[in-house]
């Protein structure tokens, strides 16, 4: 029998080609997720604009409305249309028939006509992803468990006639409920299909129910339709992949394999839960999904190989480099633990975690850097690389700029001088330095005194501050201290304060004091050059 590099190698190398192959089956579901979200924002402003009133709103009244005989003629023969779609591509029967009953009747009103008309591109998405989620699957078990014959036969040097895997036995397999919930791919299907009709029924109901425009709509209805997108890919390759590991199995007990082992890839790709797997030994007899062999959690890249005790310590396996991605070889009884220590000696310690979380939150990580670019623009960090070392290796300076991007978001007219202000203000604040309250921003531009409340006009007569002398303070404001959620504000010159609603009506004024000439400054020494 080969060693043990030779197995490792061969089953590592096997399982990544059936999820590459799985990959595939992803991309065009997730394709098809695209294309019905841009045709169901079409149809819902095609629909809004066909019967919105001269003013271009629709009222619940109006989407009630009964189609005309001639609207309801052009919809029986969309909903024709739909039949034949769906007998075609096999949609599930329940659907069919509430179809030939729509089709029937003489009364539909026009939001119904919409909500079919959408519902129809779940089902039929639906339908798809139980195809691609089956082909995949399918297309994994049987290439699995043939290869996994070949290999095995190759590595002993011995072939022989084997029974052979058909239909009826593929279906049978792929119909096994193997996770926690009990339930199997299908199912869970259906059940994301129900949430996005839900959603689809919702939000179509509250947009004529309140008279809104459809943007908001479209957008409630686009995200559900993403989360089902996502769920999609996650399925496949979490289903492809059992079922690759399952005919593995199979072809393991019909060729007399009596222990396996753990392969997890030596990679910052592999998880603690894989990690903590690797090179673990069990009984074929103690094969079970998710406990002693894989999958341990969705999208695991875990398979298994033959073991034999003599194989133990030979040869050598693949491993990759954490910072490089280069690979190299170690010795092949070398464990994920054993990898990462060498690892994190080379580079300092944690880096493998660090490496790890940098990798698993790829996708997570350039939705944040595209929004804080976004706001900041060049303020943000130019690449995901350069953002992620900043978010994972440097603390302190992440803090800062996720505490940036929030004073940014709720004072876009603001910068990064007032935000540094504002950090010091805190500090001062504090410690009881000054008792003045409120977010440091740049001053509103435009305000003026439009009315004076009795105590704002108290404090003008005790402190001897004239209107002009107020409006004065308003008009050179160096910032201003945002309270009140942003209904009013407390300008500051070099002279005094003067706080104004968004109303224009004075509420409090007074000469700077000794806290108030302390923030005045601290401010100043932060943002004095800020526009």
């Amino acid at each position: 029998m080969k060693n043990a590099e030779y197995w490792a190698n061969r089953m590592r190398l096997l399982s990544d080609a059936l999820q590459r192959q799985a990959h595939d089956y992803v991309i065009n579901i997730q394709r098809q997720f695209d294309i019905a979200i841009k045709d169901l924002e079409k149809d819902i402003r095609a629909w809004y604009q066909r019967f919105a009133d001269n003013n271009g709103n629709i009222s619940y009244g109006q989407a009630q409305r009964l189609l005309t005989s001639d609207e309801l003629k052009e919809f029986k023969w969309d909903v024709w249309e739909y039949i034949e779609k769906c007998k075609e591509s096999a949609v599930n029967g329940a659907w069919v028939k509430q179809l030939e009953n729509a089709s029937a009747r003489v009364h539909i009103s026009r939001l119904e006509s919409l909500k079919i008309q959408l519902q129809q591109q779940a089902e039929t998405l639906t339908q798809a992803r139980i195809k691609a989620t089956s082909d995949a699957s399918e297309l994994s078990y049987t290439e699995s468990y043939y290869h996994t014959a070949f290999e095995i036969q190759r590595g002993i040097g011995v072939g022989w006639t084997m029974q052979g895997i058909n239909k009826s036995l593929i279906e049978k397999v792929l119909s096994r409920p193997w996770t926690v919930d009990n339930q199997t791919f299908t199912a869970r299907c259906w059940t994301d299909k129900a949430k996005l009709v839900e959603t689809l029924n919702q939000e179509l109901t509250r947009m004529v129910a309140t008279g809104d425009a459809p943007d908001r709509a479209i957008k409630a209805i686009a995200k559900r339709f993403n989360v089902s997108k996502s769920n999609a890919g996650r399925v496949v390759m979490t289903e492809s992949a059992h079922f690759a590991e399952t005919a593995a199995k199979d072809c393991f007990d019909e060729l007399g394999v009596e222990r396996y082992q753990i392969i997890a890839g030596l990679s910052v790709e592999t998880c603690g839960v894989c990690a903590d797997m690797d090179k673990k030994v069990f009984k074929m007899s103690e094969y079970s999904p998710g406990t002693t062999a894989p999958l341990f959690h969705p999208r695991c890249r875990c398979t298994i190989a033959p073991y034999e005790e003599d194989m133990e310590g030979l040869g050598t396996r693949f491993a990759r480099d954490v910072k490089t991605g280069k690979g190299y070889q170690v010795p092949s009884n070398t464990t994920y633990k054993q990898w990462k220590e060498m690892q994190d000696a080379k580079y300092g310690a944690g880096t493998v975690d660090k490496e790890r979380k940098k990798w698993a939150n790829q996708t997570a990580d350039k939705e944040q850097l595209k929004r804080y670019r976004s706001l900041l623009g060049n303020e943000a960090p130019r690449s995901l690389a350069d953002f992620q070392t900043l978010k994972y290796e440097n603390p302190t300076a992440y803090d800062d700029l996720t505490g940036y991007y929030r004073y940014k978001n709720n004072n876009p007219n603001s910068n990064r001088g007032f935000y540094n202000a504002n950090k010091a203000v805190k500090d001062l604040r504090s410690t009881g330095s000054i008792k003045a309250t409120g977010t440091v921003t740049n001053a509103p531009k435009g305000r003026s005194i439009v009315t004076v409340n009795e105590h704002a006009a108290q404090r003008m007569a005790e402190r001897d501050i004239t209107l002009k002398a107020a409006q004065n303070i308003i008009k050179n404001a160096k910032f201003a201290l945002k309270q009140r959620k942003g209904t009013q504000y407390a300008f500051y010159s070099s002279e005094g304060y003067a706080v104004l609603d968004n109303d224009g009506m004075l509420t409090s004024i007074g000469w700077l004091d000794e806290g108030g000439k302390t923030l005045y400054d601290e401010v100043m020494k932060n943002a004095g050059n800020s526009k």
